[in-house]
């Protein structure tokens, strides 16, 4: 059984969405369709800009067509503006970016919406809208291989579906925090985090993370199949896979490693839980954990308080950087074992060479918060960004291209 945002959604229009290309076209091919009886709306839009390289000048350009200054790259003193951008993508912030094969993105808002963009034919489809409110948001996206995703809501439900938008499976999770755990009521069956074993093709277990439980998802069965406290009150808030006996944690502040076992597990603390600190109004939870290349065993660990942190569980030791962000970061992306972009609720986008322990580049002037960074090529990367004031604002969540090398 379906829950009731994904079996009773109805036909209402989808939002105007805008894709921009640098001589101001844009170009709308709505069309609707019938998909099963799982999700009776589904559009289509073309894009009017392949992913090619930008023009000599194009900042002119884009200022005259929006009045407003795009994002840009502070380095040295030049500027480099996206390749293109999705304007309107959703209608609020964007929780996630995730690539899903060789030529598609997925995207999940707030706006309790997930679409499925083909960047090489220039479509995309969308599941929903669904049921709007704080209960349907989507907070968490993970790809499972070339052909299948997963996403989590806010109301506990962890659903499964394949490229072309077929839901295969929707399932409340098992477990609700504790009403002394001190988080808000509408947030107890909150999916934080959805994270697969990397070393698998198609993986059979998906971990789950929740405000107090991480849960075990196997997808052959198609059902929770065990459920772990991980503490009285902090969250799960991101995992780490590297295969089904060994887990990384964070809960709250404290970065553990599982060692799960059959019926039982251990844990040991990588880094233990840190204390609240002045220079910033946010606890210093942990909010996105992310492998770096090249380097087996290493991570980078990001922080509410604008710091993120570089461990190592080969030599169990970790570096500190600060000073870069004014607010959480929401985002960590590996291009090396040296190059690492962060994203943040600062409006900007940091690039650290972490050898020097400082950044070479940033990219400013976004509308709002970039909640959301992804890896395309090793050359390519995609950023969602989405305005504070996104109520009153004409323009709403979009999704920017960039390429590497015009850093």
């Amino acid at each position: 059984m379906l829950p009731d945002k994904l079996s009773n959604l109805n036909s209402s229009p989808i939002c105007q969405e805008n894709i921009s290309d640098f001589n101001g076209n844009i170009s709308l091919n709505h069309t609707q369709k019938e998909n099963k009886n799982l999700i009776p709306t589904i559009s289509k839009m073309v894009l009017t800009q392949q992913l090619n390289l930008v023009p000599n000048n194009p900042l002119d350009k884009i200022r005259s067509l929006s009045g407003v200054q795009p994002p840009k790259f502070s380095f040295k003193g030049g500027e480099v503006t996206f390749l293109t951008r999705i304007k309107n993508a959703h209608l609020d912030d964007i929780h996630g970016l995730i690539k899903l094969g060789h030529d598609s993105i997925v995207s999940g808002s707030k706006d309790s919406t997930v679409r499925i963009w083909n960047v090489q034919d220039r479509s995309h489809e969308e599941i929903g809208p669904g049921k709007r409110g704080y209960a349907s948001w989507i907070t968490s996206l993970a790809n499972l291989d070339d052909n299948h995703f997963a996403f989590g809501s806010r109301d506990g439900y962890l659903t499964i579906v394949d490229r072309t938008g077929d839901v295969l499976s929707s399932l409340k999770s098992s477990r609700t925090a504790s009403s002394n755990s001190g988080c808000k009521e509408r947030n107890e069956e909150r999916i934080n985090c959805i994270s697969a074993p990397s070393s698998d093709d198609i993986p059979s277990y998906l971990y789950v993370g929740k405000p107090q439980y991480l849960e075990i998802y196997d997808r052959t069965k198609q059902t929770f199949v065990r459920s772990i406290k991980a503490h009285i009150k902090d969250w799960v808030y991101a995992i780490l896979p590297f295969n089904a006996q060994k887990v990384v944690v964070a809960v709250g502040s404290q970065l553990e490693l599982w060692k799960m076992g059959n019926t039982s597990h251990s844990c040991d603390v990588l880094i233990p839980r840190l204390n609240f600190s002045e220079k910033s109004p946010y606890k210093p939870f942990i909010t996105h954990l992310c492998p770096l290349k090249d380097q087996p065993g290493t991570m980078a660990v990001a922080y509410f308080d604008g710091d993120f942190k570089i461990y190592s569980m080969e030599s169990q030791t970790e570096k500190t950087f600060s000073d870069a962000h004014k607010g959480r970061i929401w985002s960590c992306l590996s291009f090396d074992a040296n190059l690492l972009m962060t994203s943040a609720d600062d409006k900007m986008v940091c690039l650290w060479d972490l050898r020097m322990k400082k950044t070479i580049a940033k990219i400013t002037q976004f509308p709002g918060r970039v909640s959301s960074l992804l890896g395309l090529d090793e050359r390519m990367f995609a950023t969602a960004s989405c305005p504070d004031d996104v109520f009153t604002s004409q323009n709403k969540a979009e999704i920017q291209f960039f390429d590497l090398r015009k850093v």
